[in-house]
């Protein structure tokens, strides 16, 4: 596995994006991890029964036929209905077909249930549910919060909140969730979750900026695992931070590592990117500048250069080199190296783009 890891602060109210970069063994194999999914069958999501099957469906048709899965049915209590060690993949249709929703629910109970039947080192629980618990002894969410401190190693809980009566403090509780309150989301939510469970290469990831608490850096994402692809998380920081750490635990060696970058400042330029061309030779102009010290390098060139944006930012670039601002020079060449700046909702969904094809396919069966 090869990890690159990366940070970039914009100058607008210090905004950074740390990303992660991550390249497995095309080698894989899905014997050492399971998936384990709880279904809520209480009478409240009898309306949302319909569009549940049909997920299940589609992500049972999504998983290779080797991978282990298991299925948990809840409402005040819970039982197995279907698992890839002792069902045929051809019963697995009619068992969906079959769930109908009656009684109040237990969520507490359902999760310690799947606690019980893990047998892999790398196991994921995946909820479906659209309310609180109304039974069992894991009602409050003081009793939830204890109940997760069991959590097993290796283990990740993720949650699908469906309808408008989910509860999103329970759901919180538990580990990361998704709102589901139309069936147009549940293609690009089961597809991101696919993907993560099927490529993940390390879980317990922490990132922390040099003299910025952890708890003051993210406040609207959470790192989770490291998978095939790029990863974002972007939060307001400390302008006095210069470099930033990733840790995490690789599940494949079974080995801590951790990774520390130095945080670029880039520039805000506008977005120039409209010619390539003139994109990726400006760039490389800066970058054979720094590397060996001498302007001249770009003076040369502008003498001939047609793209007027392009040109008043080398000149801009060559009065910062003078000054030595080593952090503006940098943070030109990053933005360059991009088609576009500061689109960060969209490098947020890219991952969750690139496994959704797959998963709608099936899903407009």
């Amino acid at each position: 596995m090869s990890v690159t890891f990366s940070a970039e602060r914009y100058s607008s109210d210090n905004l950074t994006v740390a990303t992660i970069e991550c390249k497995g063994d095309n080698k894989f194999n899905y014997q050492n991890r399971e998936i384990i999914i709880l279904v809520d069958v209480s009478g409240s999501m009898s309306k949302s029964m319909d569009n549940l099957k049909l997920s299940l469906k589609c992500f049972r048709r999504l998983i290779p036929n080797d991978f282990q899965l298991t299925i948990i049915k809840f409402n005040s209590e819970s039982k197995l209905i279907w698992s890839s060690k002792h069902h045929t993949i051809d019963d697995f249709d009619n068992q969906i077909d079959g769930i109908e929703a009656f009684g109040s629910t237990d969520i507490g109970g359902a999760v310690k249930k799947a606690f019980r039947l893990i047998s892999k080192s790398m196991s994921w629980i995946i909820l479906f549910t659209d309310g609180e618990s109304t039974s069992g002894i894991y009602q409050k969410r003081y009793d939830l919060f204890k109940l997760i401190a069991d959590l097993p190693s290796g283990c990740k809980i993720i949650s699908l909140g469906y309808g408008e009566q989910y509860s999103p403090k329970t759901l919180s509780i538990l580990g990361e969730y998704s709102h589901v309150d139309t069936s147009d989301k549940i293609p690009l939510i089961l597809g991101s979750i696919y993907g993560e469970i099927t490529t993940t290469w390390a879980d317990n990831i922490k990132i922390t900026f040099e003299k910025t608490p952890e708890s003051k850096v993210f406040g609207c994402d959470r790192p989770g695992n490291l998978y095939d692809g790029r990863k974002y998380v972007y939060g307001v920081i400390d302008n006095k931070s210069n470099t930033v750490s990733l840790s995490y635990h690789d599940m494949i060696e079974d080995i801590n590592v951790t990774i520390t970058s130095k945080i670029i400042n880039v520039a805000e330029v506008p977005t120039i990117v409209v010619d390539n061309k003139y994109r990726c030779k400006a760039k490389d102009l800066i970058e054979t500048m720094v590397k060996i010290g001498d302007k001249n390098v770009v003076i040369n060139e502008l003498k001939d250069w047609n793209h007027n944006e392009t040109k008043e930012l080398l000149n801009n670039v060559l009065n910062e080199f003078d000054k030595q601002n080593n952090n503006y020079v940098e943070g030109i060449c990053t933005t360059l190296n991009r088609q576009s700046s500061y689109d960060v909702v969209s490098m947020m969904t890219s991952l969750q783009r690139e496994h959704s094809n797959q998963m709608t396919k099936y899903y407009e069966k």
